[in-house]
């Protein structure tokens, strides 16, 4: 990935994505408040990244928040679906 990284370019179709993505397609007050989360992880990403697709960075209290409600919707998750068998 770092030797591909020069070559990185946020094209038109990639900000069409971006935004499409940051300007979300949910309703509801659960399922917004999900989607921030989720949305929220571009902005936890390297600053080269961040910079390279124009996200700003999350104010820190956020970025904990974010953290927090990820663990805890991850452990939700868990408790309803269990681990595949092997």
């Amino acid at each position: 990935m770092l030797r591909f990284r020069p070559e990185l370019r946020l094209s038109q179709d990639g900000v069409a994505a971006r935004d499409f993505v940051r300007d979300g397609f949910v309703d509801g007050v659960v399922t917004r408040l999900a989607y921030d989360c989720s949305y929220s992880v571009p902005r936890l990403l390297e600053p080269w990244a961040r910079e390279l697709l124009r996200v700003r960075k999350s104010p820190a209290i956020k970025r904990v928040g974010v953290r927090v409600a990820t663990h805890f919707l991850c452990a939700l998750v868990r408790m309803f679906v269990p681990p595949p068998d092997r």
